[in-house]
């Protein structure tokens, strides 16, 4: 692949319409990759690299703390280890279905339609799940949301592990 190559699919993808939203594909700043790949840390360690790319300091349980490492001279590259959630769907049936049909009317309605049902919603029981963000029916229903963006359906849905936002638990 190359910059040709990247130009081409740019402008194959541009004003293509996906869910109803037209895509405007531009170009970004160019990031700079690391020089050297670091493995992932073990469970509750972070790593941190010096920006010269020499020295890789393990912090955690059994390194040094993160405060003792010079941050002038030194950046985090990976984030702490984070255990792994597992979603699972309601008992009862009523709240599953509530659920399910929630992250389809607000996959439909965007965040705006999600911000009304809380507005109008709240103190609802109904509704409760999207008041109680460690509870395990929110937990559901960001998975739900998740998973019907996605292409998932009601009736099948992928199984392996994923991570939904960069550095937090699978």
């Amino acid at each position: 692949m190359n910059r040709a190559d990247g130009q081409a699919a740019k402008d194959e993808m541009q004003g293509v319409v996906v869910f109803g939203y037209e895509l405007e594909i531009g170009w970004g700043k160019s990031v700079s990759l690391p020089s050297q790949v670091l493995p992932a840390p073990p469970p509750g360690h972070m790593a941190i690299r010096s920006k010269e790319g020499a020295t890789v300091v393990l912090s955690g349980p059994s390194g040094a703390p993160v405060s003792s490492v010079p941050s002038q001279n030194s950046e985090l590259v990976l984030t702490p280890h984070v255990p792994d959630i597992t979603v699972a769907p309601p008992e009862d049936d009523h709240s599953r279905h509530v659920i399910d049909t929630m992250a389809l009317y607000v996959l439909d309605g965007g965040c705006s339609f999600e911000e009304a049902i809380m507005e109008r919603g709240c103190g609802n029981p109904l509704f409760s799940f999207l008041f109680a963000p460690g509870s395990m029916e929110h937990a559901y229903y960001v998975w739900r949301l998740y998973s019907f963006a996605q292409g998932d359906t009601l009736q099948r849905w992928r199984t392996d592990p994923f991570i939904i936002i960069t550095g937090r638990a699978r």
